[in-house]
């Protein structure tokens, strides 16, 4: 009697098979829809179809995010090119800083962040010192925006806290355009955003951490200690 048997994969199946799971397959397809992506001309309609195709490749490598490193820094510096410039202009505008396109932007980031891990993708985010600030600025106006996506707000931390581990003093870039001092609005908001029922407090977490390890940082580990305390017993 004839028994049916499920049929064997071809050699040139499994020779494929096998390369899908030691490359990251879609590299030069995703390359392709970013640079589309981050075009000033892409309508936005556009733009979100194409956020969706790269989120949804991405995402099929939460299994094997390894695949992704030596992509990283093409995947990355396109997006943060947008971020960059668009914190650049708009600071002082906080009502344009949720911009359809840039939130976008932003989500196909924290996927990123998502499926490889926030610290190997942060190493890439851009490290100039003078967008401290700027940076700084921008997440505050996020923060204090009740529409803000989470995303925006977790990805800006995790920027935060990269800009931070530059070796420079803090008191150098500090323009005194705050009242209580830069250093002191760092701390105050990385504290509120510890409480963000969303992601965002993770990044809140990384980026406090990098801030209070700085040299010139360490006299204020203490009242950060105490400021936690006297929260958890509230």
């Amino acid at each position: 009697m004839d028994v049916d048997k499920e049929a064997s994969p071809e050699p040139e199946d499994e020779v494929e098979a096998a390369a899908t799971r030691v490359l990251f397959a879609e590299a030069a397809e995703v390359a392709q829809l970013l640079e589309r992506f981050v075009q000033t001309a892409t309508p936005l309609k556009e733009a979100e179809e194409i956020h969706e195709k790269v989120i949804a490749i991405l995402e099929k490598y939460q299994e094997q995010p390894q695949l992704l490193n030596p992509h990283l820094e093409s995947l990355v510096s396109p997006l943060m090119e947008v971020v960059v410039g668009h914190v650049a202009s708009l600071r002082g505008q906080p009502s344009e800083r949720e911009a359809p396109k840039f939130v976008l932007v932003m989500r196909v980031l924290y996927v990123l962040t998502k499926v490889r891990g926030y610290k190997s993708v942060a190493t890439h985010f851009c490290h100039e010192v003078n967008l401290l600030e700027p940076v700084f600025d921008f997440y505050l106006a996020a923060a204090g925006n009740s529409e803000s996506a989470w995303e925006t707000r977790y990805v800006l931390l995790l920027w935060l806290g990269t800009l931070v581990l530059n070796p420079f003093a803090l008191s150098s870039v500090d323009s005194r355009r705050l009242s209580q001092g830069l250093l002191t609005a760092m701390l105050t908001a990385g504290q509120t955003a510890l409480g963000d029922c969303t992601k965002a407090s993770e990044g809140a977490a990384f980026f406090l951490g990098r801030l209070l390890t700085r040299p010139d940082t360490h006299h204020a580990i203490s009242d950060f200690l105490q400021a936690a305390s006297d929260a958890l017993l509230r």
